[in-house]
């Protein structure tokens, strides 16, 4: 089992997308802003085209699950 990493949403949309084209990268990154801030504490958001699944660990970070 790997080990869980918390990170902001802009550390994330950096490793989901920092090869993308600057305003592809800005778009992905306010999409995940949002998404993180509408989640509650322990809510999850499922990466459908991938099937990654990350948590909200605390007000500022998430973590990715590991099944």
């Amino acid at each position: 089992m790997e080990k869980e990493i918390p990170m902001t949403p802009a550390e994330l949309s950096e490793i989901l997308w920092g090869k993308y084209p600057e305003h592809q990268k800005r778009a992905n990154q306010n999409f995940l802003k949002e998404v993180f801030l509408g989640l509650n504490i322990g809510g999850v958001w499922i990466w459908p085209e991938t099937g990654r699944i990350f948590r909200k660990v605390n007000d500022i970070e998430l973590v990715e699950i590991y099944e």
